[in-house]
């Protein structure tokens, strides 16, 4: 009798630690679940393409083997998420990473997860307390072209209206000789590419300048006034911004 209650307690014993390891493996994957409602999220992977595209064969560095930093902000910040619908997904604390075109985010357990697809639109705030004044960026494809192709990722929107500014941003590893050649530098260099979006379409600039944002708009009689008495320079990123929220408001 005594023996057969020692086998009992082990049996008791073994159960309680299968049933233990079941739960903490059931925990841990709902804890690394994607909580975007069905959006489609995964691992983080810390590693870059130093070609920048991710061929089969191209090299990969860990990020910390390159000098700089990939992200478009290096903390976490609040972020609201939408949908390609529009429709907000939820508020979450999160990051751009520019080199690999996704958002980073904690999930509800504060698991890091990136985003692969599924994001319309999503806004940063930079500012603590502050939920009116966001950054904002959007995602979709088929409206932009960037070297020929479209473009994955996400496009900056720059102001609001019925004629709007976009930056494309993307970070690529920069290799240089360092130390007489005898070594090789890596460090994270940034590409910029601007587009005009109007009610036609979205126009991609070869520069900002007068000559390529201007011949795109039907200005009105005193716009070049108003471009003179403002001091406007075509080539800084502000002022267009303020040529197009003062174009924006002649319009009808």
């Amino acid at each position: 009798m005594q023996n057969l209650k020692i086998i009992y307690y082990y049996i008791f014993i073994i159960s309680l630690l299968c049933y233990s390891e079941a739960a903490i493996s059931q925990a841990y994957r709902e804890n690394t679940r994607a909580e975007l409602d069905g959006i489609k999220a995964s691992s983080v992977n810390n590693e870059v393409f130093i070609d920048g595209i991710g061929s089969s064969g191209g090299q990969k560095m860990k990020y910390s083997q390159v000098q700089g930093s990939p992200f478009f902000y290096d903390e976490f910040h609040p972020s609201d998420f939408y949908d390609r619908k529009n429709k907000k997904i939820g508020r979450y604390m999160s990051k751009y990473n520019l080199a690999s075109q996704q958002f980073h985010y904690l999930s509800g357990d504060s698991v890091e997860l990136a985003v692969d697809e599924g994001i319309g639109r999503v806004v940063i705030y930079n500012t603590a307390g502050d939920f009116q004044n966001g950054i904002e960026f959007i995602s979709d494809p088929s409206r932009f072209i960037i070297e020929e192709t479209p473009y994955f990722g996400f496009i900056q929107q720059l102001n609001k209206g019925n004629t709007v500014l976009y930056k494309y941003l993307k970070r690529s590893v920069v290799v240089a000789d360092s130390l007489f050649g005898a070594a090789k530098k890596y460090y994270f260099g940034t590409s910029t590419s601007y587009f005009l979006g109007t009610a036609l379409a979205n126009i991609k600039l070869k520069k900002l300048s007068d000559d390529y944002i201007l011949s795109q708009l039907q200005l009105p009689e005193n716009a070049t006034a108003w471009i003179k008495e403002n001091k406007i320079k075509f080539n800084k990123e502000a002022d267009v911004i303020r040529f197009l929220d003062y174009y924006n408001s002649t319009l009808k």
